[in-house]
């Protein structure tokens, strides 16, 4: 199952509701902040899960593949339950490659995710930058359906 990607300004990202009333707790931060052993292993809890639509060759990339400013992590209980990795490609555009949580709590682990990833993203780039979603699984469908009607 897959769609073509979504292309979106950051400003069209400014609406969304989880994304102005959801507080940053501190177990979020950036990628910035993680050393290579804690990405890694925040990659091994989150990215290889089963879930479909995640870049197989993800294991392979170092944190510096990716926006590490605007990228997020939340870490519970000393362990990495969530990652947002953000890439910026070839043509300037932000691209989505990887939304995941675990745990019972995951709903509201990828909503402070989705909220840091934005407010830093709004502090590091313009708002016209284009950000892309892949919209290769039925999850990410479900998402960007909820998010962007219409769209």
């Amino acid at each position: 199952m897959s769609m073509e990607p979504l292309r979106l300004k950051l400003s069209e990202f400014s609406g969304i509701a989880i994304l102005k009333s959801l507080k940053v707790p501190k177990a979020v931060g950036s990628l910035e902040d993680l050393n290579l052993f804690q990405f890694r292993t925040g990659l091994l809890n989150c990215a290889f899960t089963g879930r479909e639509g995640i870049p197989s060759d993800l294991a392979d990339c170092p944190p510096s593949s990716f926006e590490l400013a605007v990228s997020s992590y939340i870490d519970v209980d000393e362990k990495i339950r969530g990652m947002f990795l953000v890439k910026k490609n070839d043509d300037g555009e932000l691209e989505l490659v990887l939304l995941q949580a675990i745990g019972a709590d995951y709903k509201l682990y990828l909503a402070a995710l989705m909220r840091n990833t934005y407010a830093r993203a709004i502090e590091n780039y313009p708002m016209e930058v284009t950000v892309v979603i892949p919209r290769n699984s039925k999850e990410t469908i479900e998402l960007t359906g909820k998010l962007f009607p219409g769209r």
